[in-house]
């Protein structure tokens, strides 16, 4: 197994850490743009209910020019994640209207 592989599945098998996301976001795409991967904002809007917060890790431009955002996001509960997709898919679409 050669040692991106073993990276990469050192940090899938690791308790979460945004260190650890942000060098597995740099070994999928080489090429991202880091933003902010150090400034957590704690949310205050009517999805603070579900989430505590969010970090704006960077910007990803794909071969055929489509933007991605890469996040992280902190929900304040384990169990919504699966027991709030519509919240989580609404806080998505603000993140993503926020970008632009």
């Amino acid at each position: 197994m050669n040692a991106v592989v073993k990276k990469i599945e050192m940090i899938l098998k690791s308790s979460y850490d945004t260190k650890n996301y942000v060098d597995l976001i740099r070994e999928i795409f080489p090429k991202v743009s880091m933003v902010s991967p150090d400034k957590f904002r704690k949310e205050f809007t009517n999805f603070s209910s579900h989430i505590e917060g969010s970090v704006h890790v960077g910007n990803y431009k794909t071969p055929d020019k489509k933007n991605i955002i890469v996040m992280a996001v902190q929900l304040k509960n384990v169990g919504y994640v699966e027991n709030s997709r519509s919240t989580q898919r609404s806080y998505a679409k603000k993140l993503i209207e926020n970008a632009n």
